[in-house]
């Protein structure tokens, strides 16, 4: 731990400690003109990280204050605050397992003998012994399944494609023909496929706060014994949380040798995958309140009858609250009337390396291109607000 203080007016110190923690003060008192005008100011940038990463936990945060007396009677104050807090959304689990069965069979009997040309149709019973367990939605004119591939920016439609499941299905087989469990999840416990310190949610998972907040307070001392104190106070957050929710993110194997049904041959057939099926929920929220209140001390010449304070306040709020659940996919609902249907979505993929597990991470949504093409028409992507 490393400290230093300056002890005048002001203060300045900077530690460093463990899991990356850094940590920056300003803080300053000025007397500007004496019993008549003072000023106060604080800072602070903070940076933390954590045992999984990517981890990130990063603070800044600014404060003013200002003291005015024109006279001995009336005093004014104002203080503000401006912070912007970003911190990762660290998952608290390892990615859940969707492939372990097809990686073992894969290992067993080689790449060919675990994957195939996708005909729209479900896989056989053999197929579903090797972990490759469904179709992810049928092929027709009403379906839509949209992926992004992050390697290298290819965009197709996977409707009608092979995905895998793992051993939490009895009719999976693992190599020497144990049958899987029925009724549970399953994540990944191996760190030489997955380490426990990372945090599959990746950085593109995090929570964005920015707020604000102000206050005026004046103090009239009308005479010895009656005050007048008038005060506003504003207080804004605006908070974006963009996450990947549910069993995901869910490392997969390629099973397809084409990119969609009669697409083209499928680059990564054989590897892992991670599909992100991104949200991003908006939280944004107002309080305002003005405040009026008179006070009398009434302390009578009669000692027994004690001393009391006579007091009334006015005050008047406005709260303003706004949530939106929002979704990454096509903007204009090309394919379905309702925007956030499944058929306007789009998911993000990326294909793992296995000789490097500290990559196994979702894929960053702030990659994502401006606009893709599906078929002969090119979309904007965007993020595509919530029912009301």
């Amino acid at each position: 731990m490393l400290a230093t203080t300056h002890r005048t007016s002001g203060r300045l110190s900077y530690e460093l400690g463990t899991y990356e923690i850094n940590r920056l003060t300003l803080r300053h008192n000025q007397v500007i003109v004496p019993r008549k005008l003072a000023l106060g100011v604080a800072g602070l940038k903070q940076e933390n990280g954590g045992w999984r990463e990517p981890s990130f936990h990063d603070k800044e945060r600014l404060f003013a204050t200002v003291t005015f007396s024109p006279s001995d009677r009336i005093t004014v104050r104002a203080m503000g605050e401006r912070g912007h807090e970003h911190r990762a959304v660290v998952a608290p689990f390892p990615a859940f397992d969707g492939a372990l069965a097809w990686i073992d069979n894969r290992n067993a009997r080689g790449v060919n003998a675990v994957t195939f040309t996708p005909n729209n149709t479900n896989p056989t019973a053999a197929q579903i012994a090797l972990g490759i367990t469904a179709r992810n939605v049928a092929l027709n004119a009403a379906n839509r399944r949209f992926i992004f591939i992050d390697n290298n920016s290819t965009f197709f439609d996977s409707s009608g494609t092979f995905i895998t499941g793992s051993y939490n299905n009895p009719a999976v087989r693992a190599p020497d023909g144990t049958p899987g469990v029925s009724g549970v999840t399953l994540s990944f416990h191996d760190p030489s496929i997955l380490p426990s310190d990372i945090n599959s949610g990746g950085p593109g998972m995090y929570r964005d706060t920015r707020l604000t907040n102000y206050t005026l307070i004046a103090d009239w001392r009308i005479t010895s014994r009656l005050t007048l104190n008038l005060s506003h106070n504003f207080q804004e957050v605006k908070i974006e949380n963009p996450l990947i929710k549910g069993s995901t993110p869910m490392i997969s194997g390629e099973v397809n040798r084409t990119l969609g049904v009669n697409g083209p041959a499928n680059p990564y057939v054989g590897q892992l995958y991670i599909d992100a099926p991104w949200y991003s929920e908006r939280h944004d929220a107002t309080y305002r309140e003005s405040r009026l209140s008179l006070s009398y001390d009434f302390d009578p010449k009669w000692k027994w009858a004690g001393v009391h304070r006579f007091a009334g306040m006015y005050s008047r709020s406005k709260d303003t609250d706004y949530s939106n659940q929002r979704r990454l996919g096509l903007a204009g609902a090309p394919f379905n009337a309702a925007p956030q249907n499944a058929n306007n979505l789009v998911f993000q993929r990326a294909y793992l390396d296995e000789n490097n597990p500290g990559s196994f991470i979702a894929p960053d949504w702030r990659r994502l291109p401006k606009t893709v093409t599906a078929g002969s028409q090119t979309y904007d992507l965007a993020w595509i607000d919530g029912d009301a």
